[in-house]
């Protein structure tokens, strides 16, 4: 019988069996040795730094100790992965060194969270701190209930540039702005696309672990796609930093092409016997007062006119969205007062006609009692005549009878 592990790894297990010990003290062990390594190096990064970025150099102590190790222990699976032409299956389980990998990863996120609510409080946003941390905590645990534990270790080669950037913050003079944005693209963004791609063919699916199904899990491919997002937008804010820089040392060099150099402040200052009676030209005087002559930058100017033609494109379709929106507003809104207005008119004739044909009604009910009355009066005198007529005409014929 196979024993489950524990829903976190910092939690005890439920079983006692040496596979779940085993896994709770790797993720024990590395826990510790990440925050004494924080507690290592930071005298000297404090010693070292000013006041201003001191924080932001220890938040970087153990996640570049973290990616360093993720790195390199990626290096086999990666190897198998390239060997055997991009296809997942074909790399090896490894678990031992898969699932100590992941521990180790699930042991810097809590680590880093913890020293850093202690130590570095402000570098620690909800994003991509809290957030992070805790979803990625979830995410290793899940990938190694399911036995992917490999193919997270495969996709940590993603922290290389994480630990080229650390390592240029705790040491500024390796800092590398190309080689950081060069191979964060090719992990990150290329890399990451790749597999994202192969996992979400049938073929390369992974099995979930105990499972006898036929084709494997999409799991793995729908949490790389969630994930691009994020690595996509810390791309975008490198290649914003690139055309930033750009613009500034572009600036600078305006300047300076513009400024007087200092030696020629030094030999203009020897006394010439120039006569008082020659004015100075207009040209001479004016020419510090002109604007600095921009220098062009053929690949500067190529890139960022690459990077502003789709926003030039799409803020034209935005444009006409917006207007095409502001006139259906119009519209409707003309619209629901037209409808307001004739069911306003439609409900006020419906009510006058409603009120007409009652009044013609009463009228009409009126006339006729009036006339059944008129008529009932009209016979019941032609029969009262009648009547009397009749009387009399009996009363005077009464005595031509006796005689």
């Amino acid at each position: 019988m196979v024993s489950q592990p524990a829903y976190l790894p910092f939690s005890l297990p439920s079983s006692t069996s040496p596979d779940d010990f085993s896994g709770s003290l790797l993720f024990y062990i590395s826990f510790i040795l990440l925050v004494s390594s924080f507690h290592l190096f930071a005298p000297f990064i404090s010693a070292n730094g000013d006041n201003n970025k001191t924080e932001r150099k220890l938040s970087w102590i153990i996640t570049s100790v973290a990616s360093l190790v993720m790195t390199v222990q990626s290096i086999p699976f990666l190897y198998d992965y390239f060997m055997s032409g991009g296809s997942v299956k074909s790399v090896r389980a490894a678990p031992t060194l898969a699932v100590a990998a992941n521990r180790f990863f699930q042991a810097y996120l809590l680590a880093d969270l913890t020293t850093g609510s202690f130590h570095y409080r402000s570098q620690i946003n909800l994003l991509t701190g809290w957030i992070h941390h805790i979803v990625y905590i979830g995410i290793v645990e899940y990938a190694i209930r399911q036995g992917w534990a490999s193919l997270f270790s495969l996709c940590a080669c993603m922290e290389f540039p994480t630990f080229i950037l650390g390592l240029s913050i705790l040491i500024p003079r390796t800092r590398s702005n190309v080689f950081f944005a060069v191979s964060f693209f090719l992990t990150r963004i290329l890399l990451h696309a790749v597999l994202a791609i192969c996992l979400y063919m049938p073929w390369n699916r992974p099995l979930p672990q105990f499972s006898e199904a036929a084709i494997g899990s999409m799991g793995p491919a729908i949490i790389l796609t969630c994930v691009f997002p994020l690595h996509a937008s810390w791309f975008y804010g490198c290649i914003k930093g690139f055309i930033r820089r750009a613009k500034q040392a572009k600036a600078a060099k305006a300047e300076g092409a513009t400024a007087v150099p200092e030696k020629v402040t030094e030999v203009s200052s020897v006394p010439v016997p120039v006569p008082v009676s020659i004015p100075v030209p207009a040209k001479l005087v004016l020419l510090p007062l002109l604007p600095p002559v921009p220098v062009p930058l053929p690949i500067l100017t190529l890139a960022s006119h690459l990077l502003r033609r789709p926003y030039t494109h799409y803020s034209h379709y935005y444009t006409r969205y917006t207007h095409y929106r502001t006139r259906f507003r119009a519209f409707r809104a003309e619209f629901k007062e037209g409808v307001k207005r004739n069911t306003t008119n439609v409900r006020e004739s419906w009510k006058e006609g409603t009120k007409k044909a009652k009044d013609y009604g009463k009228k009409a009910r009126e006339g006729v009692r009036e006339g059944v009355r008129g008529r009932s009066n009209s016979i019941g005198r032609e029969m009262f005549y009648e009547a009397v007529g009749l009387g009399r005409r009996s009363a005077s014929s009464s005595p031509t009878r006796a005689s």
